[in-house]
């Protein structure tokens, strides 16, 4: 697995979130013939609380990886999972063998919003807080595109490794202190 070079990147994190929604941002390396990858991801708690959960480097780190990683710093359940990555890969990769158990019994492929198939099975106040929960990891996502895009190129993959880590753990402590918005009070229960 890719050494982090941030130890907030290696952090424990929560047991159990409610949704959680994986990204993937482009990063630009000087002398670099391609664009490198980075995944990153957003969790959210039953308590209607934001996490950023990590990052890891597509280049060295495949979904069952990545799965493996959340399990070894506490995650044992995601109730929904969104992915702008195919659903099958994150899916089918990261429930092979002992992930299983760690994966969601939902997995789907999110463009906005939950797919119909799904969001059928949902209380409307689920659909409510997961679109919210969508929003935020959007408005995350616009957010930390623009601050690579503002960087690039950066001197080494190391270097940007540090500036991802950094910029994400600055975007989690200000999600500490925020609700969403339009999310009733009551939390969801995860089941």
């Amino acid at each position: 697995m890719f050494p982090h070079p941030n130890p907030w990147l290696k952090r424990p994190l929560c047991r159990r979130y409610a949704f959680a929604q994986f990204r993937s941002a482009r990063v630009v390396v000087q002398g670099a013939e391609t664009c490198s990858r980075w995944q990153w991801a957003f969790g959210m708690f039953a308590d209607s609380q934001f996490e950023l959960l990590g990052a890891w480097p597509e280049a060295f780190v495949t979904p069952q990886q990545i799965a493996t990683d959340l399990k070894e710093r506490g995650v044992e359940s995601i109730g929904i999972i969104s992915t702008h990555i195919a659903a099958d890969d994150l899916g089918a990769r990261a429930c092979d063998g002992d992930a299983d158990s760690f994966l969601a019994s939902n997995v789907l492929e999110v463009d906005g919003g939950p797919s119909a198939t799904h969001a059928s099975m949902l209380t409307r106040h689920r659909r409510r807080t997961l679109r919210s929960a969508i929003a935020a990891a959007e408005s995350l996502h616009v957010g930390l595109v623009r601050a690579l895009r503002r960087q690039a190129p950066f001197a080494s993959d190391e270097v940007a490794a540090n500036f991802i880590a950094c910029w994400l753990e600055q975007a989690d402590q200000g999600l500490a202190e925020v609700r969403p918005r339009n999310v009733a009070s009551r939390p969801i229960a995860v089941q």
